[in-house]
């Protein structure tokens, strides 16, 4: 490996104080990957008025440096996007040496030298094939990100799917060559499993009776929430005892979701979960379920899983690939084979210990070290 490159990680994903599945794959990855790589230099880049130190992560490696700059991101963005800054030479200014390479984790504003090599992970393309799914304000923050440029651009590409990279072919027309599949892994907390204590603790915090089916993910039009919850009305679970429990960040576009669960009995709207509490509200779920529209991976069945707790998902995009031969698949556009799913589900208990034993075994397959090995190969061989 050529030694001490300089290498920049664009880690403005890891601002928000609710992490959803890009800031989790951003978090295991630069975790694993400095675990492994002692040799290069890492000046990850934030920026904004707010201290960042109580929401990023700190990774105390002596080659790992964080580079902050406090101009407003507005301001930044606008001249990212007409060429008047550019990424390298505002980390330059902050002492930063010059750059060699420069990981995006997400697409942003961006704009780099032509010295700097980018290798970009693209998660998906929602705002492509599901625009209606996105708010007004999100469409136009994707139109000027230019995502298509930034692309073509870039050096190499990460997908965390083949599904992705499929994707990625045939909307940019992109060489299958310069897409890397760096499939994500576990967070630590779910592969340290849970404890008694810990389910009692969850259940007291969250007010959690009887048994449950869950959801985690974000409340938005592409999880298809409206239709697993007119599946469950139309199921009659709830007349059995069992409880729908939603559970994720706050999201956009939601208001029908909020309604229904607000008239649906038996259903029961948690928030944003820590992570901390993520492996014991999976492992006291009967079973998951996952009917989204589109993903480019799917944490939260991978995560249930993980927990020994069967799941439901949708035959669609990533989800397959992910869960393999170890899910209970459903058409997420068909309300009542949704509902026939959930019935099924929650009346065969061998069935559920069936996809249970073969989840487990399925999320094995499934390592950060792996991802930041294949990441260090791709680096060396830019």
């Amino acid at each position: 490996m050529i030694k001490c490159m300089q290498i920049g990680i664009d880690i403005r994903c890891l601002q928000s104080r609710e992490k959803t599945g890009v800031g989790e794959y951003a978090e295991g990855l630069l975790t694993a990957l400095f675990a492994q790589d002692k040799s290069n230099d890492y000046w990850l880049f934030s920026n904004g008025r707010k201290n960042t130190d109580r929401v990023v992560q700190r990774w105390a490696q002596s080659n790992v440096h964080y580079a902050h700059t406090t101009f407003p991101n507005k301001l930044l963005n606008f001249l990212l996007a007409i060429g008047l800054t550019k990424i390298d030479r505002r980390l330059a200014r902050a002492g930063v040496p010059s750059l060699d390479i420069f990981l995006s984790l997400n697409l942003n504003f961006l704009r780099l030298g032509s010295k700097v090599k980018h290798i970009l992970v693209i998660h998906d393309l929602s705002f492509i094939f599901f625009p209606q799914c996105f708010t007004r304000r999100q469409r136009w923050w994707h139109y000027f990100i230019r995502a298509y440029r930034q692309c073509q651009k870039a050096k190499k590409i990460i997908a965390p799917s083949f599904n992705t990279k499929n994707d990625l072919q045939q909307a940019f027309g992109l060489a299958g060559e310069k897409i890397e599949v760096v499939r994500p892994g576990l967070c630590p907390l779910i592969l340290a499993g849970t404890t008694e204590a810990d389910k009692a603790r969850v259940k007291e915090k969250y007010g959690l009776v009887g048994k449950m089916i869950l959801f985690l993910g974000t409340l938005e039009p592409r999880k298809n929430l409206v239709s697993l919850l007119l599946a469950f009305s139309h199921s009659s679970l709830a007349k059995t005892g069992l409880t729908l429990v939603i559970a994720g960040a706050g999201g956009w576009k939601n208001e029908r979701e909020k309604e229904l669960l607000s008239k649906i009995s038996g259903t029961r709207l948690l928030g944003y979960v820590a992570d901390t509490d993520k492996a014991a509200l999976y492992a006291q779920a009967e079973f998951f379920v996952y009917p989204s529209l589109y993903e480019g991976f799917g944490f939260p069945p991978l995560e249930a899983m993980a927990m020994g707790t069967p799941v439901i998902v949708s035959a669609r995009s990533s989800l397959t690939e992910v869960v393999g031969q170890a899910g209970y698949y459903v058409n997420p556009r068909q309300v009542e084979e949704i509902a026939a799913a959930l019935k099924t589900m929650a009346a065969d208990s061998i069935l559920r210990e069936s996809l249970a034993r073969a989840g487990q075994e399925r999320a094995r397959s499934f390592s950060w070290d792996v991802a930041a090995q294949q990441v260090i190969n791709l680096i060396s061989s830019v």
